[in-house]
């Protein structure tokens, strides 16, 4: 069994539908496999890299379901926000650390590194990403980046930002492109019978409803998502074909 750490259920969506892509070009041997009810949620990151508790506790969860659930392989997808990578880094090897025991491991040095954990008679593989465009953003900054449609109506909130910034009011690129998407969906890329039902179909409250009917509005084969392929790649197993 693979277990994958996210920090939200739309993090959760999103991998779900990028794995279905991926899957569909794979070859029929082996598959990405990650079930919908192997997905653990952070909810949030603790800001201090070396005491990160959240994920700390996330792990002894999983130490504990190990002997009971077959898992054999873990995978801590974060946003990279405005961390450096190798604050991240230290964040994920704190908490491993701290979950697994110090001489259990050694240290994952970059993204996408497979290392092995000792657990008594097991030996568990754990890798992680940051979920980044230019080392900096979350979900929504990368799905800003592939989006495919026009976004006429999104991008004209740049005047509405010019014009707060004319008045010494300043929203964090954070913000920006969470309001970004979010009128993205609602206004370019949903029809007026879904917009009278917004909440449920036009919003990222709604965001597995946008992933199961129009994943065409983002582009899964953009470069920016190469790295989150790689990481994910690595959950690949042989499919059955007697099952």
């Amino acid at each position: 069994m693979n277990i994958l750490i996210v920090e939200s259920k739309n993090d959760k969506i999103f991998v779900q539908a990028l794995i279905e892509v991926l899957n569909i070009k794979n070859t029929n041997v082996e598959k990405i496999l990650i079930d919908a009810d192997n997905f653990l949620f952070l909810n949030s990151i603790d800001p201090n890299p070396k005491k990160p508790t959240n994920l700390i506790r996330k792990l002894k969860d999983v130490k504990t379901d190990i002997p009971k659930k077959g898992i054999k392989k873990i995978g801590i997808l974060l946003d990279i926000d405005k961390s450096r990578i190798d604050d991240r880094l230290v964040l994920v090897n704190t908490a491993i650390e701290q979950a697994f025991g110090k001489e259990t491991f050694n240290k994952i040095e970059d993204i996408n590194q497979t290392v092995s954990v000792q657990l008594d008679d097991e030996i568990i593989e754990i890798l992680c990403y940051f979920t980044n465009v230019d080392e900096n953003g979350d979900l929504e900054t990368v799905l800003r980046k592939i989006a495919l449609k026009d976004g006429n109506y999104a991008n004209c909130l740049s005047s509405w930002r010019e014009c707060l910034q004319e008045k010494k009011i300043e929203i964090s690129d954070k913000d920006f492109d969470k309001f970004w998407i979010d009128n993205y969906i609602r206004f370019d890329t949903c029809s007026k019978k879904e917009r009278k039902q917004a909440e449920r179909k036009c919003s990222m409250k709604a965001f597995d409803y946008v992933m199961q009917t129009k994943k065409d509005i983002f582009d899964f084969s953009h470069e920016v998502l190469d790295g989150l392929k790689e990481f994910l790649l690595q959950f690949k197993v042989p499919i059955n074909k007697n099952k």
